[in-house]
Formats: structure tokens, C-alpha cells, sequence
């Protein structure tokens, strides 16, 4: 969870999990990744696309050879203008964001924001 009081620090939204990710590198046998994102009203959530690349790494073939599924799935608390907007920006720019995931023939990446 990203709370708002965290006010303009530099985030990173995984929490350092693509780092994590590196270590298990060459060394696993992971099929699929799900990961959920839970958000709050009005957090200062990055929507930059180098804040949201770092799960590119997953696209490596030799780091993940068994890997065929990775779901990203961020919940934007509450239906208001603000989480329309960050929902409309994320969604403008995965490609970009996610251009390895998305590129990678072996995977089934998914992108699911949703406004709760």
C-alpha cells in the first residue's frame, strides 16, 4: 500500500521486488508472477515510465527460462478524478513501460489497473 503521507519522495512502486527478482536469476523454476499493487487515494504514485521498467528484467529469457506469465495488477483506491487520471496515464504509456514484457514471445504479460 502507497500511502499519500508519504508526500513527494522518490518511489518505487515494487518495493525493490525487480531487485529481488535479480537474485533469483538463472536459479528458479517460476512459472507464473502475479503481483498486486494496492493504492490510496490521492498517493503520489509515480507514472513516469522508467519508475515502472523495472519489471523488464523479468523479460530475460536466460534469467527466467520457465517463466510464462507475469500479471501486474494495480488497485487505485477510490473512483475519483485523481485515480481516473493516474489509471488514464498508466494505461497511455505501458508499452512503453513494459516494452520488454510486452515484446517477449514466451510471456503472456497483463496489465490490469482497476478502480476500486
Amino acid at each position: 500500500m502507497i500511502p499519500p503521507w508519504l508526500g513527494d519522495l522518490p518511489i518505487d512502486p515494487y518495493c525493490s521486488l525487480p531487485t529481488e527478482f535479480e537474485k533469483w536469476a538463472e536459479h528458479n523454476i517460476l512459472e507464473h508472477i502475479e503481483i498486486t499493487i494496492n493504492v490510496e487515494q490521492n498517493a503520489k504514485i509515480p507514472t513516469t515510465p522508467d519508475s515502472w521498467c523495472g519489471l523488464n528484467s523479468l523479460a530475460v529469457q536466460n534469467h527466467f527460462p520457465a517463466l510464462r506469465t507475469v500479471v501486474l495488477r494495480i488497485n487505485l483506491q477510490e473512483k475519483t478524478a485523481w485515480a481516473k487520471k493516474v489509471k488514464d496515464t498508466l494505461e497511455d504509456q505501458q508499452q512503453e513501460m513494459f516494452r520488454d514484457l510486452y515484446k517477449n514471445d514466451q510471456l503472456d504479460f497483463q496489465l490490469i489497473i482497476g478502480l476500486l
